[in-house]
């Protein structure tokens, strides 16, 4: 299935050209076939919890984004189509909330 996947990733477009090569490795410590895991040392963890913090602060930060772009959404909504604004609000708190709990948050008023 590898060499199927390595023939459809080629992009031979005249403008550019890119051939994505079968990893013969993993860099995250993970089996590989007739490999085992490479060994944990304190370094890894300290790059591992690094990288959750990282992307936890990057998840944030788009969420922010889109978050603004959805409240530009509603506004605009709420003079056209106040209807589907109002709808837009209610699914706005049960999806942000379902999210929200799972850090002990609770959105309760837009």
């Amino acid at each position: 299935m590898a060499n199927t996947i390595q023939a459809v990733l080629k992009n031979n477009t005249p403008s550019s050209s890119a051939v994505y090569k079968i990893m013969s490795h993993r860099s995250d410590g993970q089996i590989m076939e007739g490999k085992g895991p490479k060994p944990t040392t304190e370094t890894d963890k300290k790059i591992h919890f690094g990288h959750i913090i990282d992307s936890g602060e990057y998840n944030l930060r788009h969420s922010f984004d889109h978050t603004d772009e959805l409240a530009f959404d509603f506004k605009r909504l709420s003079k056209e189509k106040p209807k589907n604004a109002e709808e837009l609000k209610q699914q706005t708190m049960r999806i942000l909330n379902a999210n929200f709990r799972k850090m002990k948050l609770k959105l309760k008023e837009i």
